[in-house]
């Protein structure tokens, strides 16, 4: 547990240094301030859940490309530093050392965005008739979106070798699940029946952004499942909240081995 805590305190002292983690936290209050701005007139009844579901919708834009990017520099600068060739030839073995690494970056973002959107409560419950009921759910999707993409971001840093591959990696990755994974859905979509529908139900929840949204849109009310049509019923096979557990068991563990798989690689140069 001692190496926990120290991997984590090392985490925080160096985010609280660096202008990216400032940054990060800086964009997220403007842009919730921003949106609360826009958002003020929505009824009070609803508008604490259009008002959510509006912001997440932005955010779901930003979060993958700022968790990326935050990561996985961190994991590169242990690189570039030596830090993780030391530990890892010297005392610690490369899942062990990603592993507590993976878990001090998400115990210093996932904190930090959970203070922001409980600050956030206090406008709300005056603009809004405010229900943790309606706001928990938001909260719950936006720290596992980070936590996803947090995971990615280790994985990337720990395969790549200087800032420039971490740049296009990142880029590329955040393209990949926020537009391109659509647009491929997009083309299958006219080919899929009766027969195949199980497989693209699957190509389309495991990817966390869809999964996540669903979840939060159930969660509102806003997709009521009791009223589906039959190929809806043929489509959603799950409840919400097990393909967010579904892909959280998936991605998790993918993501953890991928990262060792790159950190033994380091080892052996």
């Amino acid at each position: 547990m001692g190496a926990y805590i120290a991997y984590i305190w090392k985490e925080w002292r160096e985010a609280l240094r660096g202008k990216g983690f400032w940054l990060i936290m800086g964009l997220f209050a403007l842009l919730s301030v921003l949106m609360l701005w826009q958002a003020r007139t929505f009824p009070a009844e609803q508008g604490l859940k259009l008002y959510l579901l509006s912001l997440y919708e932005l955010e779901v834009y930003l979060v993958p490309l700022l968790a990326l990017f935050f990561s996985a520099m961190s994991v590169l600068q242990e690189k570039e530093q030596k830090t993780m060739l030391l530990l890892v030839v010297k005392r610690e073995k490369p899942a062990t050392f990603l592993w507590k690494k993976g878990i001090a970056v998400q115990f210093t973002i996932l904190p930090s965005v959970l203070l922001l959107k409980l600050v956030l409560v206090l406008p709300l419950k005056i603009l809004f008739a405010f229900a943790w009921s309606g706001y928990l759910p938001y909260v719950a999707v936006l720290l596992a979106l980070w936590l996803v993409f947090n995971q990615m971001g280790v994985a990337a840093g720990a395969f790549c070798g200087n800032k420039m591959q971490l740049a296009g990696a990142a880029v590329a990755l955040w393209f990949l699940f926020v537009f391109a994974a659509d647009t491929v859905l997009l083309y299958l979509l006219p080919t899929v029946t009766a027969e195949n529908m199980a497989l693209f139900s699957t190509l389309y929840f495991i990817d966390p952004l869809h999964a996540l949204h669903f979840y939060l849109e159930t969660a509102f009310g806003f997709f009521p499942l009791e009223h589906m049509s039959r190929v809806m019923k043929q489509m959603v096979m799950l409840s919400p909240a097990a393909y967010v557990a579904l892909d959280l068991a998936v991605w998790l563990p993918l993501l953890s081995a991928l990262a060792v798989f790159a950190g033994r690689r380091v080892a052996q140069q």
